[in-house]
C-alpha cells in the first residue's frame, strides 16, 4: 500500500508540474494575456508548492518520525490546517475566475456577494466546528463545490448564447472550466465517503481512492495543459497570417 500511495502522490505532482510548466511556457510565448489567465498560471504554481509542502506529513510518518519528529503528537501531525485553508482559497479563486468571464453586472455582483459569504462562513465553520486541525471540512468542500458549479454553469450558459461558441475549442477558459468541473463533481462522492473515516478501516477503499484521485488529477491537469498548448498554437498561427 505504501508503494501505491507514494506512486499516486508522485503522479499527482507530475501532472500538476506539467500543467504549471505549460502555463509558464504560455506566458513566455503569449505576451497579451488576460489578467485572470495570468493569475491562473500563478495559481497552478502555488498549488504545486502547496502540495509539496503538505507532503511533510507523509515524510514524517513513513520515516517513523525520524524526519520532522517535532510534529509527532502535535496539531501539526496532520496537514488538515493547510488544506482546510487552501481549499477555501481554491474554491474562491476558481469561482472568481469564471465570474470574471461573465457579462452582465447584476449576476457578477450576486455571485461576488456569495463568494464573500462563502469566505466568511467557511472560516466561521472551521473555528466553531473545531475542524481546522482535526479533519477536512465537509462544509468548505460541499458549499465550495456548489459555488464553483454555479459559476461554471453560468459561464457555459453565456458561452452557448454567444458567438464564442463557434470557436470554444480555442479558448483556454473552456478547458479550465471542463477540467475543473469534471474533477470536483467526480471527486465529491469520494470525499463524502472518506469523510466517514473509511480510509482508516478499509484498505480496499484506499486503493480505489488513490486510483480515482490519480485519474482525476490526470484528466484535470491534462485539460489545463491542452488548453495552454492550443492557445500557444493559436498565437503562432496569427503571427503567420
Amino acid at each position: 500500500m505504501l508503494e501505491n500511495f507514494i506512486g499516486s502522490i508522485f503522479r499527482a505532482w507530475l501532472w500538476e508540474f506539467c500543467a504549471a510548466l505549460a502555463g509558464l511556457i504560455y506566458l513566455l510565448n503569449v505576451r497579451e494575456t488576460g489578467r485572470w489567465t495570468r493569475r491562473f498560471v500563478y495559481f497552478l504554481w502555488i498549488t504545486f508548492f502547496i502540495d509539496l509542502s503538505g507532503a511533510y506529513v507523509r515524510l514524517a510518518y513513513y520515516s517513523d518520525y525520524t524526519i520532522f519528529g517535532f510534529i509527532e503528537n502535535t496539531v501539526w501531525q496532520r496537514n488538515y490546517w493547510l488544506y482546510n485553508s487552501y481549499n477555501i482559497f481554491v474554491f474562491l479563486f476558481f469561482s472568481l475566475f469564471f465570474i470574471s468571464q461573465l457579462s452582465g453586472s447584476k449576476i457578477k455582483k450576486v455571485l461576488r456577494g456569495v463568494c464573500v459569504f462563502y469566505l466568511l462562513s467557511a472560516w466561521i465553520n472551521l473555528i466553531v466546528s473545531g475542524k481546522f486541525f482535526t479533519g477536512y471540512s465537509a462544509y468548505t468542500f460541499l458549499l465550495g463545490t456548489l459555488l464553483l458549479s454555479v459559476s461554471i454553469g453560468f459561464y457555459f450558459y453565456q458561452l452557448l448564447k454567444s458567438d464564442k461558441i463557434l470557436s470554444f475549442y480555442k479558448d483556454i477558459s473552456f478547458y479550465i472550466a471542463s477540467g475543473t468541473l469534471l474533477n470536483y463533481l467526480a471527486f465529491t462522492p469520494m470525499f463524502l465517503y472518506n469523510n466517514f473515516a473509511v480510509m482508516k478501516t478499509s484498505p480496499e477503499f484506499v486503493d480505489i481512492y488513490l486510483t480515482v484521485l490519480a485519474l482525476l488529477n490526470f484528466v484535470m491537469y491534462g485539460f489545463y495543459t491542452l488548453g495552454f498548448i492550443i492557445e500557444i498554437r493559436k498565437k503562432r498561427e496569427k503571427q503567420y497570417i
